[in-house]
Formats: structure tokens, C-alpha cells, sequence
């Protein structure tokens, strides 16, 4: 193995350089495969290689395998768009499956929020039932108070008042 300088212009670092050094970008040192030990060797001995069998005839049989090869790939090849939408699909469907049992999910809180709703509703009902009696009660008590506290007042008014008399 030999390295040689090889002089160039400034330019990006090449993986091919061994040094990247920014300083010594003009003189860096590049690897020379053609003087390696094998490449040395074939040129001196290039019958020492054995020389590749003939390429044998294709029998009828290695043919249709051929085609079938082919055609397998061809096939497979107009079933890869096929197979990308199947799986787009079957996505959609998780993604479907997910929403849907966040929808049941929802609608089973709603119903135990509506049904403890009616339940308060039923209990105040019930209550008002039981009390709407007795306010009704208190009420007409409460009215005919007013209403003779109010006519006292009126007689009490319309009556000439005996104690005081004034005399001119």
C-alpha cells in the first residue's frame, strides 16, 4: 500500500481523503486501492482465476418458473396499493371502534345524570305536595289577620273619638 500527495483545489471535505484538516486541504493524502496486494497479484497472474462455466440454456421448466416469478412480482406489486388501503382501513375502524365506545361511554353518564335528575325532581314534587297544604293554610290564616286588622282600623277611623273634644 502506497500513499501518494495529491495536490487539488479547495473543496468539502471527500470521505475518499484520510485528513479533513482545513490547513492542509491542498497536499492530503489519498489511499490508492489499485496498488494493493490483490489487485498487484491479478495482474500478474490472470490466468490463475478460473474462468466462469458457460451460462446453461434455460430449460422449459426453469422458464415457466421464470414467468411465474414475474408474474408473482407483478402481482404483488398491484396488491401493495391494495394492502396500504386495507390497512387504512382497518385503522379507520380502531379509530371508528374508539369513538363509539367513547359515545356509549358518554351516553351511559348522561343517563345516570338524567335519571338522578328525575329522582330530585320526583323528591321536591313530593315535598311540595306534602307542604303546598299547610302554606295554604298559614296563608289564609295570615290573610284573614290582615284582613280584620284591616277593618278594625277602618271602624276604628270612621268612629267620632268621645274623649277629646275641643271647644272654641
Amino acid at each position: 500500500m502506497t500513499i501518494k500527495y495529491r495536490a487539488h483545489p479547495i473543496q468539502p471535505c471527500n470521505s475518499m481523503y484520510r485528513s479533513c484538516n482545513p490547513k492542509n486541504m491542498q497536499k492530503q493524502y489519498r489511499y490508492q486501492p489499485q496498488q494493493s496486494y490483490i489487485f498487484r497479484l491479478a495482474r500478474k497472474q490472470p490466468s490463475s482465476y478460473p474462468s466462469a462455466p458457460p451460462f446453461p440454456r434455460s430449460t422449459p421448466e426453469q422458464q415457466e418458473l421464470q414467468r411465474l416469478r414475474e408474474r408473482e412480482e407483478k402481482l404483488l406489486q398491484e396488491a401493495l396499493p391494495l394492502r396500504n388501503r386495507a390497512r387504512q382501513l382497518q385503522e379507520q375502524r380502531k379509530r371508528a371502534d374508539r369513538v363509539l365506545e367513547l359515545l356509549d361511554r358518554e351516553e351511559q353518564r348522561v343517563r345516570a345524570i338524567t335519571d338522578r335528575v328525575c329522582q330530585e325532581q320526583d323528591a321536591i314534587e313530593r315535598d311540595v305536595e306534602r307542604i303546598m297544604p299547610k302554606l295554604l293554610k298559614r296563608q289564609q290564616e295570615q290573610s284573614r289577620k290582615i284582613y280584620w286588622g284591616i277593618q278594625m282600623k277602618l271602624k276604628s277611623e270612621s268612629e267620632p273619638e268621645n274623649d277629646i273634644k275641643i271647644e272654641k
